[in-house]
């Protein structure tokens, strides 16, 4: 079960709690329920979908000055990049 929290608890709690919220927070978007994609891996699978190009090559071509950094292909990597993270 994931966590969740109200906006109402979540101003009545403590910086300590709020971070620890926080942290679980983005911990469940991460994992999986019943062997399905976690959130994350669910919006990139969707821009890789959308853009008909996987990860690696949107990384390569961006590298190359093939294609610009649009606001869409700004949140494809920031997803990227917190997935990277997350995994470290």
């Amino acid at each position: 079960m994931s966590y969740s929290v109200s906006t109402s608890e979540f101003g009545k709690m403590s910086d300590k709690e709020r971070a620890e919220a926080v942290r679980k927070l983005a911990r469940g978007a991460f994992e999986s329920s019943n062997g399905q994609p976690s959130e994350i891996d669910a919006q990139i699978d969707e821009f890789e979908r959308l853009h008909k190009i996987n990860s690696r090559e949107l990384l390569e071509l961006l590298a190359e000055d093939k294609i610009t950094e649009t606001d869409e292909i700004s949140e494809w990597l920031w997803l990227l990049n917190f997935r990277r993270e997350r995994l470290s």
